[in-house]
């Protein structure tokens, strides 16, 4: 393995802005739901006593490669699983990390993609993406989000250094939400 990935500033920030209030020192159990290498890393490093489970869409390659190169073993079980049929167990923290707007990527819908995140039964569900992302409704998940009786409890924004430049959006900045389930 070559050098110990380290996430950028940008996430870090994110992530220390979102759970940076909860005891991140007892065993918990987490879902990082379209995992990657930054999400999976930043989880671990969070929350140094949970165990996690990386899910991955079925037969991405991308993300399962860059996952096993650059994320050293640890307490964390990657899978493949599509997240729009649920997952069949309870988790304390589920972690949607620049999922949303690759719903389509995979030939899902956004709405489907949505709904399964937000029927994983859960304490606390964190959705963090681009807001200029045409393909993500931050509205939508907001109400979403309260169909499902989960309360927004963490908002922050996080620009980025330099903007991310991809296929269908220019990102400056991340959006994040902690919401709870009441």
């Amino acid at each position: 393995m070559a050098e110990p990935y380290v996430p950028a500033r940008e996430h870090a920030e994110m992530f220390r802005a979102l759970f940076g209030g909860m005891d991140t020192d007892r065993p918990l159990e987490i879902l990082d739901a379209g995992a990657g290498r930054t999400s999976l890393r930043l989880l671990l490093d969070t929350f140094p006593q949970g165990r996690v489970d990386a899910v991955t869409y079925p037969g991405d390659l991308r993300k399962i490669n860059s996952i096993k190169e650059s994320v050293p073993e640890g307490n964390y079980q990657l899978m493949e699983h599509d997240l729009c049929g649920g997952v069949g167990r309870d988790y304390d923290i589920v972690v949607a990390h620049l999922l949303l707007g690759e719903a389509t990527k995979f030939g899902n819908a956004f709405a489907s993609l949505l709904e399964g995140l937000f029927s994983i039964p859960c304490r606390y569900l964190a959705v963090i993406d681009f807001p200029e992302d045409p393909r993500v409704d931050f509205a939508a998940v907001l109400r979403c989000a309260g169909a499902h009786q989960f309360v927004p409890i963490n908002a922050c924004v996080v620009e980025r250094a330099t903007p991310f430049i991809g296929k269908s959006v220019i990102g400056h900045r991340y959006l994040g939400y902690l919401f709870e389930h009441i």
